[in-house]
């Protein structure tokens, strides 16, 4: 497994993103954005390392995965509330949790509506949907039809509160993009 050297800084999103209410779906490497919310959660960094630990040699005891191989997320802690703080997982480094990422946006604009419309009221936070891929994504059908859906609703004025975070180092597995990822 491709580990998460380079992508540090992919943690500050983890502060910025309130752990309760957005959506965070991780592209495989992008750990530290995952291990900041878990911290602002109240895990400690012992719980978060062995979890990650056994997720690496693939234990059955892996809270997040129960095994599975390159698999991210944060295990949910459902004593703390409905939510739990946990992550989505992701498996795949081919950008599969874009169109999820985007349907839950959808959702978070859809649910908005109907408590509206029934008089109840909204949540006053709004939430949004965050997901990472590497540049080498960019060009795949996960991902394209997930940006061209969240561009489609924003067309025909619906919101779709989702952000694509695209991390280019460059290198598209084991070889070089030469840019293609900054158009």
């Amino acid at each position: 497994t491709i580990g998460p050297c380079g992508e540090e800084m992919l943690g500050s999103i983890g502060h910025v993103l309130d752990p309760q209410f957005d959506a965070m779906a991780l592209h495989y490497r992008h750990l530290s954005a995952s291990i900041v919310r878990q911290l602002r959660l109240g895990r400690s960094m012992e719980d978060i390392i062995m979890d990650r630990a056994r997720g690496y040699t693939v234990s059955k005891l892996d809270p997040v995965t129960g095994g599975v191989h390159c698999a991210i997320g944060s295990a949910r802690d459902m004593s703390k509330d409905d939510f739990g703080g946990g992550d989505y997982v992701v498996t795949s480094t081919l950008a599969s949790q874009c169109p999820p990422a985007v349907g839950r946006a959808l959702g978070f604009s859809i649910a908005d509506t109907i408590l509206k419309r029934n008089k109840y009221e909204s949540n006053s936070k709004k939430q949004v949907s965050f997901v990472t891929i590497g540049d080498g994504s960019v060009h795949n059908a996960h991902f394209l039809s997930a940006f061209n859906l969240a561009r489609h609703a924003r067309f025909r004025k619906t919101k779709c509160p989702v952000v694509f975070g695209v991390s280019d180092n460059g290198l598209s597995i084991s070889y070089p993009t030469d840019g293609y990822a900054d158009y």
